[in-house]
């Protein structure tokens, strides 16, 4: 029991010695602001209000942005291509609210009347001695040649007339849409998953 006793007393030294060791290595990491714990990192995704292709990465992964800051630039031809047929949509839904208001052109009336002349002749003509089905064709023909050229003389109707002013008005509204859209093209887009040549939507 005796030669028990000096190693049992060791022991219980190094152990002693190990716990001081420790304690005062965790009081020095202590004072020197060294911790063990977990930092948790806000991540923010940023979307893009235009979609289009990236043509410059201007961040890499990891660096610091501000608010407003810009990321990447797009790629404006999409943009343009959209803004240019905003554009004739809207010059086209006008140029059809001028002509409902102007009312028929005389060589529409005069075409009208043409045809409602020769449906005439040609029934006319079937009348002596023709079957009753081709008499029958040539009335009905002669009745619809006549109710166009009544419609072109009543003009276009009050709802065709408003229903050309809200497609005109849809128009100059998609068309203010794509300008915006257009002269924010170089605008901020965000998520570091993308780089030049991505397409974002």
């Amino acid at each position: 029991m005796r030669k028990v006793l000096p190693i049992i007393l060791v022991i219980c030294l190094a152990a002693v010695v190990v716990v001081l060791s420790a304690r005062r290595q965790a009081a020095t990491e202590t004072a020197q602001g060294i911790y063990s714990g977990t930092i948790e990192a806000e991540e923010s995704r940023v979307g893009s209000t235009v979609g289009g292709r990236v043509t410059q990465t201007l961040v890499a992964e990891g660096d610091m942005v501000d608010k407003g800051q810009l990321i990447v630039v797009l790629q404006p031809d999409q943009l343009t291509e959209n803004l240019k047929a905003a554009v004739a949509a809207e010059e086209t839904a006008a140029n059809r609210l001028h002509d409902l208001e102007a009312g028929p052109r005389a060589q529409e009336i005069e075409r009208a009347r043409a045809a409602v002349r020769e449906s005439e002749a040609v029934l006319e003509k079937l009348k002596n001695g023709s079957r009753k089905e081709d008499i029958e064709a040539a009335v009905a023909a002669l009745n619809q040649a006549r109710e166009k050229l009544a419609l072109i003389n009543a003009g276009a109707r009050e709802e065709e007339i408003a229903h050309a002013k809200a497609n005109l008005d849809i128009a100059t509204a998609d068309r203010k849409f794509a300008l915006i859209r257009w002269s924010t093209s170089l605008g901020r887009v965000g998520a570091r998953e993308l780089s030049s040549g991505s397409t974002c939507t």
